[in-house]
């Protein structure tokens, strides 16, 4: 028996993304200089529905896509050079989705789709036909099913005997979206916080139309939300709203999903977006991601007078954040200085303590400047990092050996 099943929310936000799914907390009630005692995490409370926007109807056919890589993992497999490209027809009559997944995977032994967000990890929600090279085949869905696929909440897989948690994946996405992905934590903020919470975000942006569909998820959060934004600016800076994304229904959501139109996608590809929830604890901002492609990693050193070696008394303070590109080849670099004019600014090979070669000359460029550097395949720079052992620093001409310094960390790790 044919029949419509209820995709009218799926396609609210594939095509509008006009809908939100919300979990709300109560706002605590506030006291000056001291987060109340009411202002405790928020803990899981139930799910609910919150229509930001009169949705369209439904499409009986849906046209979705996948590119697959290694990078896409979590945590992110850069050690494979397989790859595949996936096509989907989500049929609302039949409920059924056509599947072809052309691939270069070895020895595949298992493909999936699974339920889950650009960035996490989720569980298993429908095996696909296993076959080398290409595998296709025909899917009878469930309406919940349906809803997560076109909602952008479904990746597929390909499983390996050298990697049997997943060699390459790919987020189920609409034709033309483009995949971001925010790891958010309290040490991004500008000024640190004390929360021990996280959250994570996930962004499908179509380059053409600028139309940018996200889902947001938080947990752990010290204050009940009071809003979520996306700011312009790198790591460690604090920078100017650019998008509101507040549900003004459901504003202590820790959970939040539906679409923007925004004036250019260009910020997102130079790592220069960020998104954060704010909280009356921390009403400037208690969680904080840079948005970044899936596979990119940021590092972040916030520079201190008393970090120099030697030390040195200065008021000046800076940061430096560097994203190494997804394919490995190459650093994208952001520096903030204030209260100096640097003579001279780098990143330096050595451990805590310890002054050690430079490894990446800065072209100082005023208070604020941003570059890349090009890797070779005999640098160590990549796993000096990993291993902590890169430093940023900035000299003077009041403090030729340095007036600030500060250890790279890696920031945002997949959890």
């Amino acid at each position: 028996m044919k029949f419509h099943f209820p995709l009218l929310l799926s396609i609210a936000w594939a095509s509008l993304g006009v809908a939100a799914c919300a979990r709300e907390v109560s706002a605590p009630s506030e006291t000056k200089g001291v987060p109340a005692a009411a202002d405790d995490a928020p803990g899981d409370p139930p799910m609910r529905e919150a229509e930001i926007g009169t949705p369209p109807e439904p499409a009986e056919l849906l046209e979705l896509g996948a590119t697959m890589t290694g990078r896409e993992q979590v945590p992110a497999l850069y050690g494979s050079g397989s790859t595949g490209t996936a096509t989907f027809s989500l049929d609302a009559l039949r409920s059924t989705l056509e599947y072809t997944v052309t691939h270069t995977v070895a020895a595949p032994t298992s493909a999936h789709l699974h339920l889950g967000i650009a960035g996490e990890r989720g569980e298993m929600l429908l095996p696909l036909t296993m076959a080398p090279g290409v595998l296709s085949g025909t899917l009878r869905l469930t309406p919940e099913q349906a809803r997560h696929i076109a909602q952008g909440r479904v990746y597929v897989d390909i499983h390996s005997a050298d990697h049997p948690d997943g060699e390459i994946r790919g987020q189920v996405v609409l034709p033309g979206e483009i995949v971001y992905v925010a790891r958010l934590t309290a040490d991004q903020v500008s000024d640190s916080t004390a929360s021990g919470g996280e959250g994570i975000g996930a962004f499908l942006v179509d380059g053409t139309t600028n139309r940018m569909r996200f889902q947001l998820d938080a947990r752990g959060m010290v204050g009940a939300p009071t809003g979520v934004f996306i700011g312009m600016g790198p790591a460690g800076v604090e920078g100017p709203m650019v998008v509101d994304l507040t549900d003004p229904k459901t504003p202590a959501a820790v959970s939040l999903s539906g679409a923007r139109t925004i004036e250019s996608s260009e910020p997102l590809d130079l790592g220069r977006w960020y998104v954060a929830f704010q909280s009356r604890s921390f009403p400037t901002g208690e969680l904080r991601g840079q948005i970044l492609r899936p596979g990119q990693e940021l590092y972040l050193a916030r520079m201190r007078a008393q970090e120099s070696v030697p030390p040195v008394s200065s008021q000046a303070s800076g940061s430096v954040a560097v994203i190494v590109d997804s394919d490995r080849s190459r650093i994208i670099y952001d520096v903030a200085l204030s209260n100096m004019t640097a003579t001279e600014a780098f990143l330096g090979e050595g451990p805590i303590g310890v002054r050690g070669a430079v490894s990446v000359p800065f072209q100082v460029l005023g208070s604020s400047f941003r570059s890349m550097r090009m890797l070779t395949q005999d640098s160590t720079l990549l796993s000096s990092l990993s291993a902590g052992n890169v430093y940023a620093s900035a000299a003077s001409e009041s403090f030729p050996e340095g007036e600030i310094r500060g250890q790279m960390r890696r920031v945002g790790l997949p959890r």
